[in-house]
């Protein structure tokens, strides 16, 4: 049987307007593009570009990190579903990541900071889920 091929996605996080009350928590959202054939589910070998689109009065990261924790009571904290990534990542440097051979389920956070003419903001983009198939 051959294997499939390899799958290019591109996530937007989007973000902004900033939050005016409390708790003042910046949430930014992810659409992933295109769709997985099952939600959030990936195969070896595929990849993931990140871009940002903020709001108008935002402007892109300054800083930009993701971070992923496998999901099962013993977790290698070295495991990853990204091939040559292990804990958090630059995504701003690294902005295509390819997904290894780590079969299983994680979560992910991406933390980023971006600013206005006035001040600087904290968005967090809560546990998108990265299942990663057998081959």
């Amino acid at each position: 049987m051959d294997k499939p091929t390899p799958v290019s996605y591109t996530c937007t996080i989007s973000y902004g307007p900033l939050a005016t009350t409390a708790p003042f928590v910046n949430v930014a959202t992810c659409t992933i593009a295109p769709a997985p054939p099952v939600k959030s589910t990936f195969r070896p070998g595929d990849s993931i570009t990140f871009q940002f689109q903020p709001s108008a009065e935002l402007s892109l990261p300054k800083v930009a990190t993701l971070m992923t924790a496998y999901k099962a009571k013993n977790a290698n904290p070295d495991n990853s579903p990204f091939a040559l990534h292990n804990g958090a990542i630059d995504i701003l440097v690294t902005k295509k990541l390819t997904i290894g051979k780590n079969v299983g389920k994680w979560g992910v956070a991406v933390l980023f900071t971006a600013t206005t003419a006035d001040d600087s903001y904290f968005f967090f983009l809560p546990d998108p889920e990265i299942i990663v198939s057998p081959e």
